[in-house]
């Protein structure tokens, strides 16, 4: 029944179609999370991106987790089925990843935004993406349906994650989750388990640091604000490329890259700026 669904899908295809759910698939990649996040962060509103990003990061540590317990395969090389952008569709297939962490995502701006324009248009968006993923013919009807529901499932777990460490005043939960992370990447030695631990090892101790020490203020005027994310983006795209240079080809690298990435995006950028702004 499956195959038949992505066969259905399919049979509407042309090449317009395919650069169109081809750039949607986009959205749900990681070149769009970090530009959303630098950007809210830096810019709009960091509590709300602190929301988002540490939602998104147990998103995806949930997701790869289930992908490595269901070791499900995907519809690419199927009989009938013709996959594009297979480079995006690493590993096992469920739950699918893009969907989950759109809904994670979406779900977040659906919450920190009352407006009901931006209510549909983020439910559309995470329809849009977990159609493109079929379209595509990377991924199962199952999965697109598991990715909504865990990605529902990651932005709760989020959302409570921090109402309680801001309540609390306590950032334990926190540790706790980076130590749990870098456990399941123990566990489970992936490039995107490496990433995802070295991205809540850098939010649990960057969160505490920037709130403590730095609280930075994200408002100033319109040109500052664009001259501060193109330097901050370009920091950031230094940090990457730099230490990809210099680290040894590992698991371990990337976790350490992608740790110094949340950190520049948490603490050191927003210090550097914020010293600017008072002198």
């Amino acid at each position: 029944m499956q195959i038949e669904i992505i066969k259905f899908i399919q049979s509407f295809s042309n090449v317009g179609l395919d650069y169109i759910f081809e750039g949607i698939t986009i959205l749900g990649e990681e070149i769009f999370y970090t530009m959303a996040f630098c950007f809210i962060y830096w810019c709009i509103n960091k509590r709300a991106s602190y929301l988002l990003m540490i939602s998104y990061i147990i998103s995806t540590a949930l997701n790869l987790t289930l992908k490595n317990v269901f070791h499900a395969t995907r519809p690419i090389n199927v009989e009938g089925i013709r996959s594009l952008r297979t480079n995006t569709a690493p590993g096992y297939s469920f739950p699918s990843g893009h969907t989950q962490g759109a809904t994670t995502f979406w779900m977040g701006i659906i919450y920190i935004y009352d407006k009901v324009s931006i209510k549909v248009g983020s439910v559309i968006i995470i329809i849009l993406i977990g159609f493109s993923r079929l379209y595509l013919g990377v991924h199962w009807p199952i999965d697109v349906i598991g990715g909504i529901v865990f990605g529902a499932i990651s932005f709760f777990i989020g959302l409570k994650l921090l109402l309680y460490v801001e309540k609390k005043k306590t950032y334990t939960h926190l540790y706790i989750l980076a130590i749990i992370t870098i456990i399941g990447f123990a566990i489970y030695p992936e490039k995107n388990f490496a990433i995802a631990a070295g991205l809540i090892t850098g939010f649990a101790i960057g969160y505490p640091i920037e709130n403590k020490y730095i609280n930075f203020t994200e408002k100033t005027t319109l040109i500052r604000q664009i001259i501060k994310f193109i330097i901050g983006i370009l920091g950031l795209i230094f940090i990457k490329v730099f230490l990809k240079s210099i680290l040894p080809i590992h698991l371990v690298s990337d976790m350490i890259r992608y740790f110094m990435i949340a950190f520049w995006i948490l603490v050191m950028y927003p210090y550097l700026f914020s010293k600017i702004q008072k002198s």
